[in-house]
């Protein structure tokens, strides 16, 4: 009886530090484009952005760099945008992976779901920073090395007025973007637009997540050590 209650007290001190790590623990890396002042100069009107997961960009565009061949989850998109003249109505962001190709083509195969929320790109203020969130679609992307524009890193964002990809990128949404023509290879993202990647930088800022998360291991760990613990009992 002793040696159970003993048992059960050390499987009650793991779980809690396992709780106390879990808690205090974050594997969330945030990339930020953007130049000085955000959300102001140039502008550009376009169905949408892309961001290209990499590790071989510099450290000053992300917090932590990501792994390559680590499979990261979408937890946010943010941007700097500015009223379309004349035009009102919400806009989500609808993803597609590395294997999109534009949409002269059927989407469906590397389609990966739509944003939580809705924009209304009528209603923003000019320089306002809007966010996406993706709690509900499990967006999914393996970080590489490959450089941009190639590789299972990239990722496409682009406006749809609802949540059946149906509109085709024809939904677009003004991005405030880095001043003047940029490289996205020194970046890692650019405006889509018409079918290519444009020498235009977005001000873009993505939130991603490690998977599996730091509680998801821990927790997935103490349910097999209560598994083994159970049967010792």
């Amino acid at each position: 009886m002793k040696l159970r209650k003993k048992s059960t007290r050390r499987f009650l001190a793991v779980a809690a530090f396992a709780v106390a790590v879990s808690t205090g623990t974050s594997q969330a890396i945030v990339y930020t484009a953007n130049d000085a002042p955000a959300g102001a100069g140039n502008t550009f009107q376009a169905a949408g952005v892309a961001i290209d997961i990499d590790s071989s960009y510099s450290s000053l565009l992300y917090d932590s760099l990501p792994v390559s061949g680590q499979v990261y989850r979408v937890v946010s998109v943010s941007l700097y945008i500015a009223p379309i003249p004349g035009e009102t109505g919400n806009r989500y962001l609808s993803v597609f992976d590395y294997t999109f190709t534009g949409f002269g083509v059927d989407t469906s195969g590397s389609h990966l779901g739509h944003s939580d929320n809705a924009i209304d790109v009528g209603a923003a203020t000019s320089g306002e920073l809007v966010t996406w969130t993706f709690n509900n679609s499990m967006i999914l992307v393996t970080a590489d090395s490959a450089g941009w524009n190639t590789g299972t890193g990239m990722l496409y964002f682009t406006g749809d007025t609802d949540q059946n990809r149906n509109n085709n990128g024809a939904q677009g949404i003004n991005y405030f973007r880095i001043d003047g023509d940029q490289s996205p290879v020194l970046y890692g993202s650019s405006v889509y637009n018409n079918g290519v990647l444009s020498a235009r930088v977005p001000e873009l800022i993505v939130t991603l997540v490690a998977i599996p998360e730091p509680s998801v291991a821990l927790l997935s760990g103490l349910g097999v050590f209560a598994l083994l613990h159970r049967r010792r009992a």
